[in-house]
């Protein structure tokens, strides 16, 4: 793995009297999967929303590749090499599959156009096992083949930087299982992935380092083992009582 691609240091999101990002540092090395779990309510989703440019920070700062970031639309972020997924997923559900995919093709980093923008539609659909969907509309999927449509649109977007917002919930174990192997594929091909999710199985079995979070403050920082000895994650998730 090479050096550090995602860094960003003191951030801070206010909502109000509410501090919903208190203070976190974050270093997310190129290549790797970087997991980043914690209680509801921990942050984890705002910090996305930070990183992916929905929301500014109130204070703090981040780059991507040494250029700072932080303040920048979405679609801005986008284009420097950084997109997400949605926790509930957001097709063009009057689209076809195949329509959805070009969208990112088209409006991406690199703005592809004709036969390199269908040409990348193709690899994409082929890597997500969406192919014989092609022409599908959204709406007539699965939830499962969403979440992969979801994650398809995000690729077609050339990103350097891949956030998956919990894109296993609600899927059987089967297609959980599918959407680990996807995962995997897409680290392989050279994007680094930053995931919030809640199946423990799935992030505890992916993730490089994982980053645990509660009450808007990074907590612990290490690998699956390490986190899932440490006193202060068991705290957040099993309360006092599961310490003593």
């Amino acid at each position: 793995m090479s050096g550090p691609i995602l860094v960003g240091r003191g951030l801070i999101k206010r909502f109000g009297g509410l501090v919903a990002v208190n203070g976190v540092d974050i270093d997310v090395d190129e290549g790797q999967i970087y997991g980043l779990i914690g209680p509801n309510g921990a942050g984890k989703t705002t910090l996305f929303r930070l990183l992916s440019g929905v929301y500014a920070p109130t204070a703090g700062t981040f780059e991507l590749r040494g250029r700072k970031i932080a303040g920048l639309s979405p679609h801005a972020v986008c284009r420097l090499g950084l997109v997400t997924t949605h926790q509930i997923v957001r097709p063009f559900a009057d689209m076809t599959v195949h329509r959805n995919v070009l969208v990112g093709a088209l409006f991406g980093r690199l703005g592809l156009r004709g036969a390199a923008a269908e040409a990348e539609v193709d690899r994409v659909l082929e890597l997500t096992q969406l192919s014989a969907h092609r022409a599908t509309f959204a709406r007539s999927l699965t939830l499962a083949r969403r979440k992969r449509l979801e994650v398809a649109r995000a690729l077609a977007t050339a990103p350097d930087v891949l956030l998956l917002d919990e894109v296993a919930a609600g899927l059987n174990p089967t297609e959980g299982a599918q959407m680990v192997d996807l995962i995997r594929k897409i680290r392989d091909s050279g994007i680094t992935i930053v995931m919030v999710e809640h199946v423990m199985k799935a992030i505890m079995s992916l993730s490089d380092r994982i980053m645990v979070m509660d009450l808007g403050r990074k907590i612990a920082l290490g690998t699956a083992d390490e986190v899932a000895r440490d006193p202060a994650v068991v705290k957040a998730y099993l309360g006092e009582r599961a310490i003593a």
